[in-house]
């Protein structure tokens, strides 16, 4: 299977709203403008309600999700690491942002309501992720494998801190979080990341500096 020969391929974005196609609009939900601030604010959610354990918990898991993620994209980027035999290069950041806050700000915004609904809510998350996920193969910036391994790895953190919650009582309003929520994505939606583009300058100059101090040695 061919895969990118550039990292990434699909630079050419849409320059307004206007000129952005369906698949354009959802994959932008899970760009980490948006979707970082909404991990921020689960973590601020669950400290202010008393479950200082999980948020440490939940962060580790998120900080080592997004570690590997960044380290394919940083071992591809600068080393061409990748399996060609699957079609993958990278794991999908987006998706596994996407599968990793958005289960649970839809579960959040709903703490305290009946069991079935904040499930549903759960679920609905889920499903928002995979679609965002699957957003990414139609405009080119990702294969199937690569969606798939990265929607695993976010609902993986999600469902971590999901299964710790259902045994927990609410100590917090939810409507806070569903307010703050809707304003981050008020705020943040359509504005995108240099991240990537951080990564694809840094990583060959990281290459480069370790092939050169194995030279020196």
């Amino acid at each position: 299977m061919r895969l990118r020969r550039s990292f990434p391929l699909d630079r050419c974005r849409p320059t307004s709203l206007t000129h952005m196609s369906i698949w354009h609009i959802i994959t932008n939900f899970g760009d980490p403008f948006l979707t970082l601030p909404l991990a921020g604010a689960i973590l601020v959610w669950l400290m202010m309600a008393g479950h200082e354990q999980l948020a440490i918990a939940w962060l580790v898991f998120f900080s080592l999700a997004a570690g590997l993620v960044g380290a394919t994209k940083f071992g591809y980027a600068g080393w061409g690491l990748q399996i060609p035999e699957v079609g993958f290069t990278v794991i999908s950041g987006h998706t596994m942002l996407s599968g990793a806050v958005y289960p649970l700000s839809f579960r959040l915004s709903l703490f305290g309501s009946a069991s079935r609904t904040s499930v549903w809510a759960a679920v609905g998350g889920f499903l928002f992720a995979a679609l965002i996920g699957i957003s990414r193969v139609p405009i080119g910036a990702h294969t199937p494998s690569e969606v798939i391994a990265g929607w695993m790895l976010g609902s993986a953190v999600s469902a971590v801190l999901l299964i710790r919650l259902e045994r927990r009582e609410p100590a917090q309003t939810s409507v806070r979080f569903a307010a703050a929520a809707v304003a981050i994505v008020w705020l943040c939606y359509g504005h995108l990341a240099p991240i990537q583009d951080w990564i694809a300058s840094a990583a060959p100059e990281l290459a480069r500096a370790i092939a050169s101090a194995r030279t020196w040695r």
